[in-house]
């Protein structure tokens, strides 16, 4: 009977390990990177931006490595943006450059804290 509910206690402990493991393994790198840390943190506070303007205010960001808005876009289009996208962060319409949370901002709230 004891060691039928320390199983069960066992079981449990592992279900809620392994939730919270695919949880960051789905997150933490690509949200490593402080510039996608950066995009998920503005987006908290936005609908929508369009890739442009994001660009700009992430060249003006100080507390980021300095690079131009237009050198800024490219990575975002190429890099940064389809990593966000393929990790459900964001979506990213790259035809009229549309970007907007894909998770609920509660969560991606709570993925950057934990990462």
């Amino acid at each position: 009977m004891a060691s039928t509910l320390v199983i069960e206690a066992a079981v449990a402990i592992v279900s809620l390990v392994d939730e919270g493991y695919l949880s960051g393994l789905q997150s933490s790198g690509v949200l490593a990177h402080p510039l996608r840390r950066r995009i998920v943190s503005i987006l908290l506070d936005r609908d929508t931006i369009q890739r442009e303007e994001l660009a700009a205010v992430l060249a003006a960001d100080e507390t980021l490595p300095r690079d131009d808005s237009e050198r800024t876009e490219i990575a975002l289009h190429h890099d940064h943006l389809p990593r966000l996208a393929d990790e459900l962060l964001i979506e990213y319409d790259q035809r009229n450059g549309d970007i907007r949370l894909w998770k609920d901002p509660e969560s991606a709230a709570d993925l950057l804290e934990s990462s």
